[in-house]
C-alpha cells in the first residue's frame, strides 16, 4: 500500500463518516419546515430556509469530494509527498478496508441511534396516553429521525458491500490524474 492508496482510504472513509454525521444537522432544519405554526415566522422562515441550502450544498460539496474526488484533496494538499517508506506492508485490498469502515459506522451509528429510538418510542407512547386526556400533541419528529437512522445503520451493515460496489464504480469512471498510482 502506498501512502496515495493509504490516505485515499483515510478520506473516504472520513466522507462516509460525514455522510453518517450530517444526518441530524439537515433533519433538524426540516423539522422547522414541519412545523404548524410556520407562517408566524416571518423572516426566520427565510434565514432557516438560506442555511438549509447552505448546509445541505456544504455538506453534499464535502461528501462529494471526499468520496469521488480523493486524488484532488491528496494533491492539493499534499499528503502523500514527505513519506521515507514509498510503500506500506499492509495486504489488504482497499475495497475490502472500506466494507470494513461501512460496517463499523454501521455498528457505531446503530449503538448510537436505537437506544436513542427506543426511548423515542416509550416517549411517544406516554405524550399518546397523555394527549387522550388533554389537548397536548405528542412529538414524533425525534422519533422519525431516529428511526431513519436506525433504518440506515442496519442498511449500512447489511449492504455495506453494495455500498462499496458504488464507490468503487464511482472512481472508476471518474478520469485518473496523471501522477496517480495504478492501484
Amino acid at each position: 500500500m502506498t501512502p496515495r492508496s493509504f490516505w485515499m482510504i483515510v478520506i473516504r472513509i472520513i466522507g462516509i463518516w460525514i455522510i453518517y454525521d450530517s444526518i441530524p444537522a439537515i433533519f433538524e432544519y426540516i423539522s422547522f419546515f414541519l412545523s404548524p405554526n410556520l407562517k408566524s415566522y416571518g423572516t426566520m422562515f427565510l434565514t432557516t430556509a438560506l442555511w438549509l441550502v447552505l448546509t445541505a450544498v456544504f455538506y453534499f460539496l464535502v461528501i462529494f469530494l471526499c468520496i469521488f474526488k480523493t486524488r484532488w484533496i491528496i494533491n492539493k494538499l499534499k499528503l502523500d509527498k514527505g513519506f521515507e517508506e514509498e510503500r506500506f506492508e499492509l495486504k489488504i485490498h482497499r475495497s475490502t478496508v472500506l466494507r470494513i469502515a461501512v460496517i463499523v459506522i454501521g455498528g457505531l451509528l446503530f449503538a448510537k441511534v436505537f437506544p436513542l429510538f427506543c426511548k423515542e418510542l416509550i416517549l411517544y407512547a406516554k405524550q399518546s396516553n397523555v394527549m387522550d386526556r388533554t389537548d397536548f400533541k405528542p412529538v414524533w419528529s425525534y422519533l422519525l429521525l431516529y428511526f431513519i437512522e436506525t433504518f440506515i445503520s442496519i442498511y449500512l451493515i447489511r449492504y455495506s458491500r453494495l455500498i462499496v460496489n458504488f464507490i468503487e464504480r464511482q472512481r472508476r469512471k471518474l478520469p485518473r490524474d496523471r501522477d496517480a498510482d495504478h492501484e
